[in-house]
Parts: structure tokens; sequence; C-alpha cells
């Protein structure tokens, strides 16, 4: 277990030479891969606490929020809500976990602490959350976690969608200036491309892509993409499948609390960690568990929730169709295939019941002048209408008599 009264740099001895190497260059920090570990570690530690403000202006501003709350927090560990992967904070190693009464807490070392008190308050009532670093860095993320993978190139030209004042140069130095949007870009790939940290299975996800090319990207409102711009629990766009599932997990009271702001932030924590569970294929009944997991419900309720998953899945932008919904493909480009099946014979009584109108004279009439009549009469020892090349009583007329002639 680590040790509460570590300083930061006895924690990133904890870490290996390549991650501590990795982090300090998504940090924009330059460090000499071939020096020893004890070196770039001591390094990496003296120039994140001489220089906190440099620090937060790299970490996405919700982080920077955590370490607000931390730096003021009794013993300076807050509740911490686990996602699908490490956030930044812990990634870097500025942060650890504790377990206190069974409840995981997230906390800072102190000589961390102590460099971050001076300035964080002053940093954060400085932000201004509607331009700058943190309004590009925002829009970047959520575009990133709403289509999964995007070229450098698709990138920039979504960025301009969003926002005509996010130019390449704009975003050039957003990303430089970025841990999460550095940690994103994978330079290894051809052409380079930025890969959400939600992302499992790259190759899969790239191949099935490979298969949809003739699908356009999605389009999404800029509170929309700020909504997805969560660097831990990114948040779909608001639909009336979402809502009910809202409503239902309210009404069985679903989540460790059940009223109040954070009743709502555990729902939406649960509905963003839907959204990136299915994006990842993962099975239906796995989605179902993640909901259920904690929460004692009877077969009444379970059967009240499981549509609504659903349904609500249904509505989710998925990576794999370049954030278009499920739902909204199936209206712009197969409902009129789908529609044009033919359907199933249905005649008689039933026939207006099944939805066709269409009277048994007029049906007559068109069967009759559709389906070929036989010219003559077929002679017992002629080649049998079948095409078999055989006579017609070793043929067909057998089968139908129930003998062999």
């Amino acid at each position: 277990m680590i040790n509460q009264d570590f300083s930061l740099y006895e924690m990133f001895l904890q870490d290996t030479k390549d991650s501590l190497v990795r982090n300090a260059r998504h940090l924009g920090l330059k460090v000499n891969s071939k020096e020893k570990k004890t070196v770039i570690a001591a390094r990496f530690a003296k120039t994140i606490l001489q220089n906190p403000l440099y620090l937060l202006k790299t970490l996405p501003f919700q982080d920077v929020l955590k370490i607000q709350a931390m730096v003021h927090a009794k013993d300076h560990a807050i509740v911490n809500h686990e996602g699908l992967f490490f956030c930044s904070m812990e990634e870097i190693g500025l942060t650890d976990l504790v377990f206190r009464k069974n409840r995981p807490m997230l906390f800072l070392y102190p000589d961390l602490v102590d460099s971050l008190k001076p300035v964080i308050d002053k940093y954060v009532e400085s932000v201004d959350l509607n331009s700058g670093k943190v309004w590009n860095e925002q829009i970047a993320i959520g575009l990133i976690h709403l289509y999964g993978i995007l070229t450098y190139t698709d990138f920039l030209e979504l960025c301009r969608k969003a926002d005509s004042g996010l130019t390449a140069e704009v975003m050039n130095q957003t990303i430089e200036s970025s841990y999460y949007l550095m940690r994103s870009l994978d330079n290894k790939i051809y052409p380079p491309t930025f890969v959400s940290p939600f992302v499992f299975n790259y190759e899969s996800l790239r191949n099935a892509l490979d298969f949809r090319r003739s699908i356009n990207y999605a389009s999404f409102t800029t509170g929309q993409i700020l909504a997805a711009g969560d660097p831990d629990f990114p948040l779909p766009p608001e639909t009336e499948a979402i809502r009910s599932f809202r409503a239902i997990c309210h009404k069985l009271q679903i989540g460790s609390t059940t009223r109040g702001e954070e009743a709502e932030a555990e729902i939406n924590r649960k509905i963003s960690m839907n959204w990136m569970l299915q994006n990842n294929e993962r099975d239906p009944g796995d989605l179902i568990q993640n909901i259920l997991k904690n929460n004692d419900l009877d077969l009444p309720a379970i059967k009240e929730l499981v549509p609504r998953i659903f349904e609500m899945g249904n509505h989710f932008p998925t990576w794999i169709l370049k954030g278009n919904s499920p739902r909204s493909v199936f209206e712009k480009s197969e409902r009129d295939q789908f529609l044009k099946k033919p359907p199933e014979l249905v005649m008689g009584p039933g026939a207006i019941r099944a939805g066709h109108h269409i009277p048994q004279e007029a049906f007559n009439k068109a069967w009759e002048k559709n389906v070929p009549k036989q010219s003559q009469k077929v002679g017992r020892n002629d080649p049998c209408p079948c095409g078999s090349g055989r006579k017609y009583k070793q043929c067909c007329l057998s089968e139908m008599n129930g003998f062999t002639a």
C-alpha cells in the first residue's frame, strides 16, 4: 500500500522509467530517456513542485477542480468515482488511492499540496470557461469521445466546424499545452490519429470503420460537444430515451444517493459508462450488469429498467457509425430498404389487419395478369415442364400421383 506521507519524488519512483518519460513528454517537459530513472524522477518532481501553475495549465480543468478540492479537504483526500481508465492525475502519478470505510479516496502528496496551496484558488478564479485553452481543449476532447478515432486532418476540420475560431494554429497550440490531448494523439499511426482513451481495441474499431467509409460524420451542437468533453465521464447528447432512463433511475432509487445534485451526478456516471462500454461492443448483458451492480432490484423493477437501457443505447453516438446513432442510421439509410422487403402474404379476412388494403377482386386480377398460364396440356410422354429432360410420366406426374411409372 502506498504511504500517504510519500513525497512526489518517492511516488514517481514507484512507476516505470518508460511511464515517467512518456508522462513528462506529454506534459511538454524535456527529459533524456538515457538518464537513470532516479534522475528523471527527481527532475520531474522538482519541475512540478517549482512550477505548479505550469502543471495546472496542462491538465483538463475538471481535474484542476478535483485537485483544488483535495488541497482544501481533510487529509487532502476526496471520494474517487471509479471510471473505465486512470484519470490524468493518476496516470501522471500526482495522486493515489486509499480506502477508508470501504470507500476509495483520491489523495495528494503533502509536498504537492504545499506547492499548490498558494496558487490554485487564484488560478481557478482566473479561468474563463468560454474561451481560451480550457474552451478549446474541451471542444477537442468532446470530439474525440464522440467519434472514438479521428485522423489529425479530420480532427482539425471538425474543430473548425464546431467553432470557426479553432484554426489549425490555435488547435496545435492547444494540443501542445494539453496533457490529455498529447496522451490521445498517436504519432506512431499513419496518418497521425487521435484515439480516445476509452477505446479498448484500436485495430478492431479501425477495421469496422473501414467497412463504413461511405457514412458521413454525425453533426453535433456546441453544447453536445462540450458535454462529451468531460475527461472522465463524458455524456452523450440528451435524448428522450436518456430522460426516460433518468426518470426510472430516480423512481427505483438507483445509486448510492437518491436526492440532489449527487444523485444526478451518479446517474450521469452510469449513462457515461454505458455509452463507452457499448462503443467497445460489450455484450448487452454486461451493460445491464453495470447498471444493476450494487442495486438490489426485484424482478418487476428490472423489467422496467432493462427496456430503457436498450432504448437509450439505440440513441447513443456510435464510433463505428462515425458518431451517428443506430436509430438515426436506420431511419436515414436502412428503413426504406427494410420496408421494401416483401411482406408475408396474408389473404382472406386477416389481410386488412396485416396492412394489405387490397380488395380480393383486385388481387385476383393482378394474379391472373402476372402469373403465366400453361399454354397446353402436357402429355404423359411429353418432356416434363420442370426441365429435367425426363418424360412427364417419369418425373413430376409420378410424384404428384404418388407412384413411379
